[in-house]
């Protein structure tokens, strides 16, 4: 909340001279991961996260750059052995600098698309066990001292359609999707994983975050507008 207020504070000191959207709103991602290590199994399950977002207009022109920050819980697989997959829970934060082009239509109706850049921390919140051999499964742990984390850029193109909800108040709607690509590189650091069956037998994998991972995903937001009424 303290991040919001101050962001607000430092938007509204422009106001004079600049036409800023702050939008709060929700987005849910849908991560893939594609290595050799998973195989086929690339996993896709909704991950739902709150998002912040400011874009600032300057005058007359249609380019523009934003911001945005988002959080989120992803399920990455990691490692498949006959039909087992060991996956790693995360907690990801997002943030992302965008260049954008807006096109205006009638009624103040906007179309915004672009491309931003930035970086994501993943940060390990457990294990979990997934594939065609999961139900035969009782536990699985890692021997790692401490949790999985990561910081890696990200790459994001976006679209997104917004429109006016207010006739006395500069409140906007925007409904849009981006598709989000990271690459892990290989750091070398492996994860010891131990899984143990209803027989009580013991698999022992070596598991690491590695490969590319590509998180499609939609976002619904609400704007508000702040501009200089002598200048729009």
């Amino acid at each position: 909340m303290r991040t919001i207020f101050t962001l607000c504070l430092f938007l509204s000191a422009y106001t004079s001279i600049a036409q800023w959207d702050v939008g709060l709103g929700a987005q849910v991602n849908f991560p893939l991961m594609y290595n050799k290590a998973v195989g086929d199994y690339n996993h896709s399950l909704g991950a739902f996260g709150p998002v912040i977002s400011a874009k600032y207009y300057p005058r007359n022109m249609t380019f523009y750059p934003s911001f945005a920050a988002h959080l989120t819980q992803v399920r990455l697989p990691l490692v498949k052995e006959s039909g087992t997959v060991v996956g790693v829970i995360f907690t990801q934060f997002n943030f992302v600098v965008g260049a954008n082009i807006r096109k205006t239509f009638q009624n103040n109706r906007e179309l915004h698309y672009g491309l931003g850049i930035g970086v994501s921390y993943f940060q390990d919140k457990g294990l979990e066990i997934a594939g065609t051999n999961q139900g035969n499964i009782a536990s699985v742990s890692s021997a790692a001292s401490a949790p999985i984390t990561r910081w890696v850029p990200a790459a994001t193109p976006r679209i997104e359609y917004i429109f006016p909800i207010s006739q006395e108040k500069p409140l906007f709607v925007g409904i849009g999707g981006q598709v989000q690509y990271i690459y892990f590189f290989d750091d070398g650091s492996t994860y010891d994983v131990q899984v143990v069956t209803r027989q009580y037998q013991q698999l022992k994998l070596k598991a690491s975050l590695r490969g590319h991972m590509v998180n499609p995903g939609a976002q619904l937001s609400v704007y508000y507008r702040f501009s200089d009424r002598n200048a729009y």
